[in-house]
């Protein structure tokens, strides 16, 4: 019988960490969609500004152009970073 890490981890551990891996999923798909229909940024300029956002690399590479896409940008740091927080708990 072969036993492997996961098999280890209680079931309402494993529950959290699919939640946390699900709502962090969310976070950036939301961020990259938002961040693709404000800016107009490419699909994979989208999911990396909103991957930084939310892991709070912030490279800067990709500049977000308008007023409406900087107000997305505060909304989203804000939900981002507090998802990933909240899935740490």
């Amino acid at each position: 019988m072969e036993v492997t890490f996961f098999s280890q981890i209680p079931n309402d551990a494993r529950r959290r960490l699919l939640y946390a891996a699900v709502a962090i999923f969310v976070a950036i798909t939301f961020g990259a969609i938002g961040f693709h229909l404000i800016e107009g940024h490419s699909w994979l300029d989208s999911f990396h500004l909103a991957t930084q956002t939310v892991t709070t690399v912030g490279y800067g590479d990709v500049p977000i152009k308008t007023p409406s896409g900087r107000l997305f940008a505060v909304f989203f740091m804000l939900i981002g970073a507090g998802t990933v927080l909240y899935s740490l708990m």
